[in-house]
């Protein structure tokens, strides 16, 4: 028997027993109206607060994920559609999340959502396929004088495309019409320039902002940087508020660039797979709120069918640019030991994420995918002493099986860009949303790195050395 069950058992048996004793049906007449009126105002108070403790426990089974004290409850009779001061019902709870055991047992009792009030939101443009015949492009938009969350919709034929959206030239191709896809393109080359931002997770203002000040965009958010490489190392979802300004802003960016002789790259983060999942945990709650109240799945705003859920679905896990192996999270000695080639970890996800997975391809799929996988390890930084960081034998293995000379990461996040094990891993994963640390990207030139502020400073990180098994300690 689990600990919250047992405390729940023990406050339950109270709040029954201080009902029980100043139940007013069960209390012979003294004769003395002033005695009755007394056990009557205790007989109040005793179920007031009994209800108080069971609205309280539905709300903790919710978050504890405890079925069976769930279960209990709902045998008991608890309100299982009780609000909370922002407008939530433990269904949302269960939803936004990820309790889905809990979810299924509140929906077969009957439970429900509500309208919620936020603050005055517009998200979007969404543009989704409808039929064989063109797409529909739309908002998500809450209006605070009438406290009414609605949807403005519009449509396009796909004989009249390409037409702009959002600044950006969208044709059927970029839905994927007539089988416009093909597998991510793992190796690239440059004379120039290499520019890295860590998770961004809808702090799209502080990036834009450095990216301007740098002159990588101009001042209309345009590319600027000729034949620079701007890479995205993932986790564009999640935690922040401007998760659509910065899926446009790279979408607009990476067809840009090419035109000018540059290239704008994005490999997946784990909190990409996550929505695609319906994993809401890290959605903020105002995103959450505007989709229930418009009867809306947040994770179907970006499934196979829209525009930019098609996009994300195309794009690697990892990618090479001149000796640097960019990826979301890193490689664990377990991954390493499979001796899996970056292409072959490439299609398999994409061949996942696209509907074309071959059975026997899953339980290595799975593991790419998995805690010991390139979205989810960090055994790459060395920043904590309780983690279980990687050895250097199994880094060196990683660096001559992937023929790279550093690995540029993100996922685990630290106060500054910094480097481990000698230059041969850089995480440039700063924590976005917290102010008192300066935005900064890494600059890669050949094989001098820095790093560069959002007022356009700049700091030396390190020069990487070309990678020599027999010189690694």
């Amino acid at each position: 028997m689990n600990l919250i069950y047992i405390i729940f058992s023990f406050f339950l048996a109270s709040s029954v027993a201080l009902t029980s004793l100043f139940d007013s049906s069960r209390i012979r007449s003294s004769g003395s109206i002033s005695t009755e009126t007394r056990y009557s105002e205790g007989a109040d108070e005793g179920i007031r607060q009994a209800d108080i403790f069971y609205n309280d426990s539905v709300f903790l089974a919710v978050r504890s994920g405890d079925a069976r004290l769930m279960r209990d409850l709902i045998r008991r009779g608890a309100d299982i559609n009780i609000r909370d001061d922002r407008g939530w019902s433990p269904l949302d709870y269960a939803r936004k999340n990820n309790r889905k055991e809990i979810r299924d047992i509140l929906q077969a009792a009957g439970a429900l959502t509500f309208p919620k009030p936020i603050p005055a939101m517009k998200d979007g443009p969404h543009v989704r396929v409808i039929d064989t015949s063109g797409a529909e492009i739309y908002y998500l938009v809450h209006d605070t004088t009438s406290g009414r969350s609605l949807i403005l919709r519009d449509t396009v034929l796909f004989s009249d495309m390409p037409v702009l959206v959002n600044g950006v030239s969208v044709s059927p191709a970029d839905f994927g019409i007539n089988g416009a896809c093909a597998e991510p393109i793992t190796d690239f080359k440059t004379g120039g320039q290499i520019f890295v931002v860590g998770d961004m997770h809808g702090e799209y203002s502080r990036t834009a902002d450095m990216l301007r000040t740098n002159g990588i965009i101009d001042e209309n958010g345009d590319w600027a940087w000729g034949k620079g490489h701007l890479v995205f190392v993932g986790d564009i979802f999640d935690r922040g508020s401007e998760v659509m300004e910065a899926l446009w802003m790279i979408y607009r960016l990476e067809k840009q660039a090419v035109l000018s002789g540059g290239m704008v790259h994005m490999v997946l983060g784990n909190h990409e797979p996550m929505i695609f999942n319906n994993d809401l945990r890290y959605v903020t709650g105002d995103y959450y709120s505007l989709c229930d109240n418009l009867h809306l799945n947040y994770s179907d705003l970006f499934d196979y069918k829209s525009l930019l859920g098609f996009w994300l679905r195309q794009k690697p896990v990892g990618i090479r640019i001149n000796n640097y192996l960019f990826v979301h999270a890193g490689f664990s000695p377990e991954f390493i030991r499979r001796e899996v080639g970056l292409d072959s970890v490439n299609r398999l996800v994409w061949r996942y994420m696209n509907g074309k997975e071959n059975p026997a391809d899953t339980e290595l799929r799975q593991f790419i995918l998995g805690g010991s996988g390139v979205l989810w390890y960090r055994g790459l930084v060395d920043e904590d002493p309780s983690w279980d960081v990687i050895d250097s034998e199994s880094l060196a293995e990683c660096l001559e099986f992937y023929d790279c000379d550093a690995l540029v990461i993100g996922h685990t996040e630290v106060d500054s860009i910094k480097y481990f094990f000698d230059g041969r891993v850089i995480d440039v994963n700063i924590p976005k949303r917290k102010m008192n640390i300066s935005e900064q990207g890494l600059l890669i030139k050949g094989r001098n790195l820095k790093i560069i502020y959002q007022d356009g400073t700049a700091r030396r990180l390190i020069r990487v050395k070309k990678f020599n098994r027999q010189d690694w300690n």
